[in-house]
């Protein structure tokens, strides 16, 4: 069965979801900013020392 949809309605839902990605956004902004903890950096030196090497 096929749910009926006003405009309004679906335009109220791309609304909230327009909302919702921008701060799914700006979470993601947040992480890819955000500094390598000190264990992701000595991996990355060491992987780099390492496969640099042969």
């Amino acid at each position: 069965m096929e749910k009926t949809v006003t405009l309004e309605e679906a335009l109220k839902r791309i609304e909230e979801l327009e909302k919702e990605n921008a701060e799914l956004r700006e979470e993601l902004e947040y992480y890819r900013n955000r500094k390598l903890s000190g264990r992701q950096k000595h991996n990355a030196k060491w992987m780099e020392e390492f496969y640099g090497r042969r």
